[in-house]
């Protein structure tokens, strides 16, 4: 081998090297970082706390870069590690940022979630809109791709979640991946207390209704969707409590949302069919006295089946808003025992925000409007649907 080939060779052995230690460099930064947030999940933002994180992320984050590593799972989790902490940033933890890093920069914002363009013709698909749902719907898979890969970290794939769900705001991936969201944050949060009580030995509310709510909570594990919902029923009307009403609620909106995931893919299917069948139907009249209008034959066989088609889905919406009405009552019964609930308080706007009637949009935004104003995000889980909710009220606040 000669000198310049040898040489080659050990600065190539110097790099792989240098790219090995920066990629663990980069993992314990990582570490370090979730565990301070992991910490903090459970209390209001302290802005120490989340200043460190970040600062911790970047360093990972620059190491990564410099290693060309920025699309490895590793990569991945730094980047919605940090897209969190910068979210639940304040003035104060990005002082404490600007401070540790000692380069007196600013943290820089999130981006801002995408503007949904209304489209201009019935007859006509509007193009950004459906160049958003395809990049929605990417950025879910991702996050889904993701959630596999991290199956046994509840906290980092509560992250990726967060960090889909802002990126897909203004669409039903959006709420998709809230709802995931939640469900690993809770997860987390439901293993963290477990622990915690062990260790101060403390026990489970303890009770026949709460003995019939994990009952219900069995048979959801084991996919038994219309038993838990009865045990969880069981249990509030054997004793009344906060706990089955939010289990039922949070179960009645699940399965809302899965009978909206099943029909959205008919309803675009049929609005292009609709779309193809109203200008098929459609003839240009002309005047003898000058000029042209158009016609539609409402019998024309294909637009007659379109209809028809249209009618069916509508029966099958009206069935996912049932479960939607059902979950937004188990919500109030929660807050009319509570008083306060930021979670029953979110999931309650959300039931009518989601659904597409003005009526229904307007109430939304009352009760998000009154949600920002009264509550002030705890943990982890609120600050999400805190955070969640703002986003969602300006969707449907009209410009």
């Amino acid at each position: 081998m000669d000198r310049r080939t040898t040489a080659l060779w050990c600065l190539w052995c110097a790099m792989s090297v240098w790219g090995a230690d920066a990629l663990q460099e980069a993992a314990a930064l990582k570490t370090e970082a979730l565990s301070i947030l992991q910490q903090a999940s459970a209390s209001s933002t302290d802005p120490k706390a989340y200043g460190a994180a970040m600062v911790k992320l970047e360093q990972a984050q620059k190491l990564l870069e410099q290693a060309k590593a920025e699309d490895s799972p590793l990569g991945q989790e730094i980047v919605a590690a940090l897209f969190w902490a910068r979210k639940f940033s304040n003035v104060q933890s990005a002082g404490e940022a600007d401070r540790l890093r000692g380069s007196g920069g600013s943290v820089p914002p999130p981006p801002a979630p995408p503007k949904t363009a209304a489209p201009t013709d019935a007859t006509e698909e509007d193009p950004a809109l459906a160049a958003q749902l395809a990049l929605a719907r990417k950025r879910f898979e991702e996050g889904e791709r993701f959630a596999r890969e991290q199956a046994a970290n509840d906290f980092v794939v509560a992250l990726k979640w967060f960090q889909v769900a802002d990126e897909t705001s203004g669409t039903d991936y959006g709420v998709k991946a809230l709802s995931l969201a939640r469900a690993a944050q809770e997860r987390y949060a439901a293993k963290a207390a477990l622990e915690k009580a062990a260790a101060e030995g403390k026990s489970a509310p303890a009770g026949p209704e709460y003995d019939l709510v994990l009952e219900g909570d069995r048979y959801l594990s084991e996919g038994k969707t219309d038993l838990a919902m009865g045990k969880y029923e069981e249990s509030w009307k054997l004793k009344d409590n906060a706990v089955a009403h939010r289990k039922l609620g949070h179960v009645l909106f699940d399965q809302a949302q899965a009978m909206k995931d099943k029909l959205m893919p008919l309803y675009e299917a049929h609005q292009r069919e609709y779309r193809e069948a109203l200008k098929a139907a459609t003839r240009t009249v002309t005047l003898r006295r000058g000029g042209s209008y158009k016609e539609i034959d409402w019998n024309n066989p294909r637009l007659v089946a379109a209809k028809k088609e249209a009618a069916e889905l509508t029966a099958k919406g009206r069935e996912a808003i049932g479960y939607y009405d059902r979950a937004a009552l188990e919500f109030s019964k929660v807050l009319n025992l509570l008083k306060t609930d930021l979670d029953a308080a979110a999931h309650q706007a959300l039931c009518y925000s989601v659904r597409g009637d003005a009526n229904s949009r307007a109430k939304a935004r009352l009760l998000i409007s009154a949600l920002l104003k009264d509550y002030q995000p705890a943990n982890d889980v609120e600050r999400t649907l805190y955070e969640f909710c703002r986003t969602e009220l300006k969707r449907i606040t009209p410009r």
